[in-house]
Formats: structure tokens, C-alpha cells, sequence
């Protein structure tokens, strides 16, 4: 019996089977379950423990398909699948499993990374290679990995406990989050948000400076300094594999020319006051110009029709700055849209204005020197704006602006479900920070209350089903 009648055998409408979903024909990871072990001791002595067992995330089989452009993850950055679960994150509320992330509004109470730690991070704990360990039981292999936290390390803040436990990346467990990149400087710390999946750079045709990954969408805008806006949309192979397209190459690309002079441009000769802002949710671009004296002109982009509709607003008190200009007509300095704002960052300062209101208007002191020019937007409502010249990040989460070390340089960072406008260079997968492979919500009641009279461990394995 040939494939074709064995398949018309299980459906006579052949042609209408979904070939992408025929997952059984070739690998796929085997399904896992993990078990947490949270035990609070004092003098040796466990006086609390929490027990439970939870499924792991979806994190690891979107690596493996959905987000593996073109099967650019390097498999030594696969393999095995133990170096998923090699650091953890304990939070004080309850995360989502569903998106693979922790929650945009939980704080981490303590983390761990895949190592021994004696710094000065008090959330940090170290990895017990003593205690740790794996196997095959029964023809089921297992790991198990544990964490320590000292009676300084990992502490509860007045009112706080740990009602989440999650695993991560051993990398991306070891992250530090700063106030300010003077305070990172001094502290020294060299954890990047990223850890870089991709054995190797790749380009895209044309250096597109929007990415939608999740809409399979990359587009390269450009301004010629007098009446027009270009736009060159370019349909990629992202998270599906089409019946064209290769690693470099777009299925189709369409270009959109809009006749357009942009008010208060101000091109290469002056530095520049002008941006891309992109609506994720209704894969809309927006072009931007200002003055300093709070004037700002929103293009909206339609490429249904290839015209531009415009909506300026002046917002009183605030002085908006310079950003960073790289010529050749590119418009890449970022702002973000997110829930009726604008952000708009500079070396020193950081705006927030409301799209509608221009009496709403707030000025923050950015936590990183040096402009910024991109922005990465990930679908817990985090945002990253790193900068091209430099190795620190400012990281937006839950209204706060702290700053991250590492700098994406000429990578682009590209990654599953995010959405970046940045830099034309080349292009890398990473595993970005707050992704997670395990989320194990504790049940009200059960929350975790470390003290400084008390040391902590968590113990959790990997058990394959």
C-alpha cells in the first residue's frame, strides 16, 4: 500500500488534510510534567513545604516550530531539552501559562540561574549541582534541579509572598534588573535580557526596519526628504513554512508609494525629530514627526489605498528632544503604541503621551543614556527599547522603566510572538527574558512567606509522562 492510499483510507477527502498538522510522521517532544517542591528551613529543619505538580508551558515546542525561523535555533541551543529548565523564577502572583510568560503585572520575589551565585543581587540563589540530578526510570527520563536561597537571599517585601513558581532558561534566570545603568555599571553585571539561540546572523532582502512576526509581515520605510513615503511590504515565512520563500527571500513583496510632505521634518543636516510607530493589533504604520515644543504629527499609513491621514497634537510643558538619525532616508528611531499612548524616548528623557488627551502628558528621566532606537514588544504587555550604540536596555514592565543589561548591536533580535521596529542589519533568534517553559501557580492559601530567619529551597523535576 502506497502513502496516498493509506491516507485516502483515513480520509478519502485527501486534498483538503492539513499536511502541517501531520506531526506523528516525524519528531515532536515527548509530553513532561513537573512537579515543585518548595521547602522553607530554619537551622536545618524544613518548619514548610509546598507540593504540587503542574504541565510545562508551550514554550519549547514553539522553539522547535513556530519559533524557529527557517531552523535557524542551533541545536546545541536545543538540546537536550534539560538546558530549558535550568533556571527559575518565583513571583509574587500568578502567571499565565498560556503565553509562556511571566504575568505583566507580577514582581519576582527570587530567581536562580544554572549557577553557583555570591554577588550582590538579593533575589539571586545558586544552583545545587549536589542535590541535583537525572535518570531514566522505568524508560522515562527525569531531572531534577535544585535551587538554594540563603536567610539574605530571595526575601519577602511587607505584605508580599510567592504565589508562583516558574522555570526558564539557566541564562535567562540570572538577570538583573537596575534602577539606573550607572548603578549596572558598578555593579558589574553581565547577564544579558537575551540569550542568543541562532549559531549564526541571517539577512532579510531589503533590510525591512518593522517586523510582525506573528502576522508574517516585515516592512522597510523610507522618506526622501520632500513629498514621499515608501513603503516595501514584505511577506514573509515566519512561523509557518509556505510553499515559497526561503530563509532570506519574502513569498511577495509589494511596494506603496504615498505622496506625503511631512510637517516639522527636520532630515540628516539637523539630527532629527521623526520616527516609526507601528499598531500591532491592526498591522497599521505610523510616521512620525515633532518640534520641541511639544507638537506632534501622527501619520496614519492605510496601504489599502496608499495615502496617509494626519492628527497633530500639541502637548503643553513638555520639550520633546533629538533622536538618533542613521540616513539613507530610513526612518528608524521607535515609538511605541500601547493601551492610547505614546512613548517616546531620547538619551536622557522618556515621554508618555496620551494619543487623544494632550493635556495628559507625563516626562520620565530615562534609566539608560544614549537614544534609543528600537523597540521590542512582547505579548505580555513588556517592552524593550534598546540602543544601537550601546549594551544597556531600558525594560518597561508594569509602569516602571528599569534597565537591563545588553545591547542587540547589529542583531536583530528576532524572536516568536514579539513585534520590533529596529535597526536594518542582520538578524538573530534569541530567548528573551520573562519567557518561561513551566508555570506552577500555588493554590490561595499556600503562598510562600520567606523571611530573613528563614533559608529556602526549591526542588523541581522534569518527569517524562
Amino acid at each position: 500500500m502506497n502513502i496516498k492510499t493509506f491516507f485516502r483510507r483515513l480520509n478519502p477527502e485527501l486534498d483538503l488534510i492539513d499536511f502541517t498538522n501531520l506531526a506523528y510522521l516525524g519528531k515532536r517532544p515527548v509530553t513532561f510534567h513537573g512537579h515543585t517542591q518548595l521547602d522553607l528551613i530554619r537551622k536545618g529543619e524544613v518548619v514548610y513545604r509546598v507540593e504540587k505538580y503542574n504541565t510545562l508551558t508551550g514554550w519549547i515546542g514553539d522553539a522547535l516550530s513556530a519559533g524557529n525561523f527557517f531552523n535557524q535555533i542551533a541545536t546545541n541551543k536545543i538540546y537536550p531539552l534539560s538546558q530549558w529548565f535550568g533556571g527559575c523564577y518565583l513571583t509574587d502572583s500568578a502567571n499565565d501559562a498560556t503565553t509562556s510568560m511571566l504575568a505583566g503585572n507580577t514582581n519576582i520575589v527570587a530567581q536562580a540561574g544554572d549557577d553557583a551565585y555570591s554577588g550582590s543581587n538579593t533575589k539571586r540563589g545558586s544552583f545545587n549541582a549536589i542535590e541535583s540530578g537525572s535518570g531514566v526510570n522505568n524508560g522515562k527520563c527525569f531531572i531534577r534541579n535544585v535551587w538554594d536561597w540563603n536567610t539574605s537571599q530571595g526575601n519577602c517585601a511587607q505584605g508580599q509572598s510567592i504565589a508562583s513558581v516558574c522555570l526558564t532558561r539557566g541564562n535567562l534566570g540570572k538577570l538583573q534588573v537596575y534602577d539606573s545603568q550607572s548603578a549596572a555599571a558598578a555593579d558589574g553585571e553581565t547577564n544579558t535580557f537575551f540569550e542568543k539561540l541562532s549559531s549564526a546572523d541571517f539577512w532579510i532582502v531589503g533590510s525591512p526596519n518593522i517586523i510582525d512576526y506573528e502576522n508574517e509581515r516585515a516592512y522597510k520605510v523610507t522618506y526622501d526628504e520632500s513629498s514621499t513615503i515608501t513603503v516595501v511590504e514584505y511577506f514573509l515565512n515566519t512561523k509557518k513554512i509556505h510553499l515559497y520563500g526561503t530563509l532570506s527571500s519574502p513569498i511577495d513583496t509589494i511596494t506603496h508609494t504615498i505622496s506625503q510632505t511631512l510637517a516639522d521634518w527636520e532630515g540628516v543636516s539637523d539630527g532629527g525629530r521623526m520616527a516609526l510607530g507601528y499598531d500591532k493589533e491592526n498591522q497599521v504604520i505610523h510616521v512620525f514627526t515633532w518640534t520641541a515644543a511639544g507638537k506632534l504629527n501622527d501619520y496614519t499609513l492605510d496601504l489599502s489605498n496608499d495615502t496617509a491621514s494626519l492628527s497633530t497634537k500639541t502637548y503643553q510643558g513638555i520639550t520633546l528632544g533629538y533622536v538618533k538619525y542613521y540616513g539613507n532616508n530610513r526612518l528608524i528611531q521607535a515609538v511605541l503604541m500601547d493601551n492610547g499612548y505614546y512613548y517616546i524616548s531620547t538619551a536622557t528623557k522618556i515621554y508618555k503621551l496620551n494619543m487623544t488627551n494632550a493635556a495628559d502628558a507625563t516626562e520620565y528621566n530615562s534609566p539608560c543614556t544614549s537614544a534609543r532606537d528600537a523597540i521590542i514588544q512582547l505579548p505580555n504587555g513588556d517592552w524593550y527599547q534598546p540602543s544601537y550604540s550601546d549594551d544597556y536596555t531600558i525594560y518597561h514592565h508594569n509602569g516602571s522603566y528599569k534597565c537591563v543589561y545588553g545591547g542587540l548591536g547589529n542583531e536583530g533580535g528576532w524572536l516568536s510572538s514579539a513585534t520590533a521596529v529596529m535597526h536594518d542589519s542582520s538578524y538573530a533568534l534569541a530567548a528573551l527574558f520573562p519567557f518561561v517553559a513551566t508555570v506552577n501557580n500555588l493554590e490561595s492559601g499556600s503562598e510562600v512567606r520567606k523571611t530573613s530567619d528563614l533559608s529556602m529551597k526549591l526542588t523541581y523535576t522534569i518527569t517524562e509522562v
